[in-house]
């Protein structure tokens, strides 16, 4: 089997057996016993504490299920969209059992040494979690999809070149959004670009991803991306990033982490998918409830 099938196969072992069935017997085979995962608000590190973290989830929603909807995987790292599942049947965070069944998006970037994954970095769509348990009902210009929606219909599966496709993505990322010279949406994205935005989904479409841009930079003063680590494959690119600014309004600095999924077709960026700590932002912002301790 080639490297790159061979990382895939873990992540996958990872999802399906641990995250769907709490069958621990691979954790051995698959997670270093010094591993760290980092969730949006903390970190599980060693295998006892992973196993634990597992177990605890999977007793709020004891049918949770992920979907894996994509993998892209370079020389040491496997990036996962996925799709979330399960019924609330025991407490979850400070919330009482609901009966609600809930969906969610996520992603994670996994590093792998020696055949075991050494290091996950997760965004799982927590506040979509938390809505439709009741914890909190948000503005309605946030518009929440708690699914990825339809995917575009005619996908080029040609690759393009790697180097390329990574340093379109950095200016489709990093330069757009650090300058807001929307000139630079025109050169990197293509006019039928489809956006799957998760906490504002009516940002769809290349002319209302520009808006978005510019409505950012409104409100924020020092705003900017910083990518973290980037992975290139095919015809996709997985980065995951921080990002952070200070609101005009009140002075306030804000920071928060995400992953985003770039599907690339002849040189333009055609369809983006994006996670991030979304109930982090909300709380910064004053506008959701923060958890007791």
């Amino acid at each position: 089997m080639a490297e790159s099938g061979r990382l895939k196969d873990i992540v996958r072992q990872e999802i399906e057996e641990i995250w769907n069935k709490s069958n621990f017997t691979v954790t051995n085979e698959i997670i270093a016993a010094d591993c760290i995962r980092h969730e949006a608000t903390e970190d599980i590190q060693g295998l006892e504490n992973f196993r634990e973290f597992v177990t605890a989830f999977r007793t709020a929603f004891p049918d949770a299920h992920f979907k894996i909807d994509d993998l892209i995987v370079d020389s040491k790292s496997v990036a996962i969209r996925y799709t979330f599942s399960g019924t609330h049947k025991r407490r979850y965070l400070e919330i009482s059992p609901t009966g609600n069944q809930v969906t969610a998006t996520g992603m994670s970037i996994s590093r792998i040494a020696a055949g075991k994954i050494k290091e996950t970095w997760n965004y799982i769509d927590k506040l979509s979690i938390l809505v439709q348990l009741g914890w909190w009902v948000p503005a309605k210009s946030w518009l929440l999809a708690y699914t990825w929606g339809k995917e575009a219909e005619t996908v080029a599966t040609t690759p393009g070149d790697r180097k390329k496709n990574l340093a379109i993505v950095r200016r489709g990322l990093e330069e757009l959004w650090n300058t807001g010279n929307l000139a630079i949406a025109d050169e990197v994205y293509a006019t039928n670009f489809l956006n799957h935005e998760i906490t504002h989904r009516q940002y769809r479409d290349l002319e209302s991803y520009k808006k978005y841009v510019t409505a950012i930079h409104s409100v924020m003063s020092g705003f900017g991306v910083d990518i973290k680590d980037i992975i290139a494959d095919g015809n996709k690119v997985a980065a995951r990033w921080t990002v952070s600014g200070t609101e005009k309004r009140t002075g306030n600095y804000y920071s928060w982490g995400g992953i985003t999924i770039f599907r690339l077709t002849g040189g333009k960026i055609t369809e983006a998918w994006w996670s991030r700590d979304a109930v982090s932002i909300a709380q910064q912002m004053g506008l959701a409830p923060t958890f007791r301790k």
